[in-house]
This record gives structure tokens, sequence and C-alpha cells, in this order.
């Protein structure tokens, strides 16, 4: 999943600042990171006796209350020191407005901030809200459990919800996506997973979720991990939920997002008592037609004069990475073509990196015809990272006529690639969006999941 070059870390520190005219509240500005992206900020300043403290808000992200380290406020400057994503910013204060400059790896960016006000202020809050986001006390059982690797010297950490029934249940488990994921899935605000598997526990369906390896509570390392490596870390999980007694052993299905739409297929290929398979936004042609559409669908969207070129560019630079050319090379190649230095090295360490280039040489073809258990895939209509229209017409014909009744496909209209009712379906979206997951989707798959238990 493509991520925007601010790296944002959540938590609360204390702040130093001198006294002068009282700046406290709310101010927000655009920063202009590229010629085709902007990225609000928004910065709350208070003030208790001399001293300030700040943090800052990247809606757009699904960040908030990002600390600023250090305050200081003299003779109409205000300096902030952000030490949690490596940024600084420095402006000069009037009534209504501080124009500075943003700088952070080296890059300085203008940024204006306009005091807002509190009508505006709630504007902003409401916008973060997120009403699907279930709070305890819960109609159902939670159990933080600790899975022993079945090949790996650590433990993955997870969360397991069980119907307030007596047992044994179905159940899932939750596959996340591409990048260092924690058990919710959390992106931009929002916790999917978390939605999910409040959902289908209340209609009777235990579900376990769990941080990626590397993540939150879990062990081991995510960097340098490949899909195959994941794969083990699902079997892991259904090991597991397999030896215990309130969990019915034959009716353990897996439910993938995006690459988890890789992964789990990968391990089910191996595991054919895996009872069925439920694949959200799963690519259904390979993992190299998958990213380079992705570049061109990003050009088109972003106003790019030639979107092909984007695709031609990429591809090119994919064949240096297949012929086994260094990171350094393939990033050459990519600055000479005129890619930013930033996302010239961001591309050429995907592309030659263990997880990226197992990302790459995904091809389902070589797994979904040797799958035996019933599978739903679902897409939305306007996914911009994952296609619907290629990617379930790809599906379909991996399963052709001879087992096509394994298969239920559907595409939703209006929905995004976290299945959120969208505009446009790009990722600068999400944050902005305040459901978290279509319940339409929801009742989708709990139903087809509670009709395939005998």
């Amino acid at each position: 999943m493509a991520r925007l070059w601010i790296a944002l870390t959540l938590c609360m520190c204390s702040f130093l600042s001198h006294a002068n005219k009282d700046i406290s509240g709310v101010w927000q500005g655009q920063l202009k990171v590229q010629e085709d992206m902007v990225l609000p900020l928004v910065l709350h300043l208070s003030k208790t006796g001399d001293t300030y403290q700040a943090t800052l808000d990247s809606p757009s992200q699904g960040a908030t209350n990002i600390p600023v380290k250090l305050v200081t406020y003299e003779a109409s400057t205000l300096m902030l020191d952000i030490q949690a994503i490596g940024a600084k910013y420095e402006g000069t204060v009037s009534p209504e407005k501080i124009e500075g400059t943003f700088s952070q790896m080296g890059r300085t960016f203008p940024l204006t901030l306009m005091r807002q006000t509190s009508t505006q202020a709630k504007a902003n809050k409401d916008a973060m809200a997120r009403p699907q986001e279930p709070e305890s006390p819960y109609p159902y059982r939670v159990e933080e459990i600790e899975v022993t690797h079945i090949s790996e010297d650590f433990s993955l950490a997870g969360t397991l919800t069980l119907p307030d029934q007596n047992g044994p249940f179905p159940a899932a488990i939750l596959i996340t996506g591409s990048g260092p994921q924690d058990r919710d899935e959390t992106l931009a605000g929002h916790k999917p997973f978390k939605v999910i598997a409040d959902y289908l526990t209340r209609q009777g369906i235990a579900v376990l979720r769990a941080d990626d390896r590397g993540v939150a509570g879990s062990g081991g390392t995510f960097e340098g991990a490949t899909l195959q490596d994941f794969a083990t870390d699902v079997a892991s999980l259904y090991q597991y939920l397999s030896n215990r007694s309130d969990i019915e052993a034959d009716q353990i299905g897996l439910i993938g997002h995006s690459e988890g739409g890789m992964t789990g297929p990968l391990f089910a290929m191996e595991q054919d008592d895996v009872a069925w398979m439920v694949l959200l936004a799963a690519p259904g042609v390979s993992g190299r037609e998958v990213w380079l559409t992705q570049q061109r669908s990003f050009a088109e969207a972003y106003g790019a004069p030639d979107p092909d070129a984007a695709y031609s560019v990429m591809a090119k630079a994919l064949e240096l990475a297949e012929k086994d050319h260094s990171e350094d090379e393939i990033f050459a190649f990519l600055i000479a073509q005129g890619l930013p230095e930033q996302s010239a090295r961001m591309n050429a360490q995907f592309m030659s990196g263990p997880w990226g280039s197992s990302f790459l040489r995904y091809d389902p073809a070589a797994v979904f015809p040797t799958l035996s258990m019933p599978v739903l895939a679902v897409y939305g209509e306007k996914d911009s990272q994952v296609a619907a229209t290629p990617n379930a017409k790809g599906i379909k014909a991996l399963y052709g006529k001879s087992n096509s009744e394994l298969l239920t496909v559907k595409t939703l209209p209006d929905l995004n690639h976290l299945f959120q009712h969208a505009e446009s379906g790009l990722p600068d979206e999400y944050a902005r969006i305040t459901e978290t997951f279509d319940e339409t989707t929801l009742a989708l798959m709990a139903d087809w999941i509670l009709s395939q238990q005998p």
C-alpha cells in the first residue's frame, strides 16, 4: 500500500517556551510536499503559565497528537522541534497567521498556518471521528493471546474474540495488507480489522487477529520478510486455533485484505483443511501487474501529463530488478528518468528488497487452481490500489469452468480499497472519510461464512 513520506509516531511529551503574546489555539495550513500532493497539517497550541504545549495532526494520514518536543516563542518568532517525525518549523506570528518554513529530511517547504475559529476546529475534529469503532463493554468474550511460531523463535501477539455462548465456534483468521500492521490493521486513523472482528463475533463467529511479526506485541523482525514468511505466520495462527476445544477445527477460515489476499492463498495451498476464504481486494493478476497498474492509476489521478509513461518507466525499472541489478543501479535509472530523489530511492528499495521481490513475483495462476475450498472475493468499484475490473476478471479466469462453483465474486459500487464509500478512491481520501468499513460488505461476509457451515 502506498505510504506518504512523512513518518508519524504517536506519543506525548512536555514542552518549553518563553512568555509572549498568547498564541494558544488551533492553527491549520497546507504543506505542498510535491507538485501534485498537498498535506493538511493542524497545530494545537496550549499554554500553562509561561509554558506552551503543542501537538500536530496530519488529517489526511489519520495521525493525531504527534508530539512537539520543544516550543519556543520570542519576538513574534515561533519555533517547533518535532523530533517524533524528524522535523522543525520556524515562523513569524501575526494575529491571524504564522508564516514560516517546515523542514524535514533535508528538505524545506513553505508553510503558512491560519488561526482556526472554534467552529473550524470542531469541524476538523468531527472529520477525524470514527463512529464505527467498537468500544467496551462488548457482548462477547475477548482474550489477549500469544501464539508460538511454528518454525521461528518468536511469538505472535493477538486478540481472539469469542461469542458469549457455548462453543465450539467456526472461526476466522484476519490477515493484514502490506506494510507493518498491527492487529487492527490501523490505517489513516481507522481500525478496519477491529470493526470486522466485532461484527462477525456478534454473528456467532470467533475471530483471531494478530500483530504482524515485529509489530506492537509480536516478536520477530518485519524487515526483510517475504510473502512466504508471512504465510508461516498464518500457519502458526491456524495451528493455534485448531488446538482449541472451543473452536471447530474443521471450520476455520481466512479473511485476507489486499496483500493478505496473497498471503492467505499461499498458506491455503499448503493446508487444504482451510474451510473457506474471504478475499478483500485481493490480486487476481500477478503482483507485478498490480503494482504497475497502480503506478499508472495514481499518475492519471494526480494529473501527470502522460500516465502511460509512469507505467513504462516502472516496467523498465522492474526489468532491471528482475535481472538482479542492485538497488543503487535501479535508483540511478529512476533518477535519470526524472523521478524525485526520495521517490526513486523508495521504489528502488521496494523492487530490489526481499519483500518487494516476493510481491512482484507473486503469480496467482500458480496458486488459485490448486485450492479446493470455497472462496468469496470482494472488490470495491473505486479501488485505486487493486483495481476491481482486471482483478475480478483475473480470478474468475483462474478458476475457469471446472471449479467455478467454488468461487463467488462481488464488485460493490462506490467503495475504495478500504471498503469505504468514496469519491475518488485515492489513498489521500481514506482519513477524511468517517466510515471505517461498509456495513453491506460486513453483512455479505457474515452471511456467506455462515452459509458454509455444515
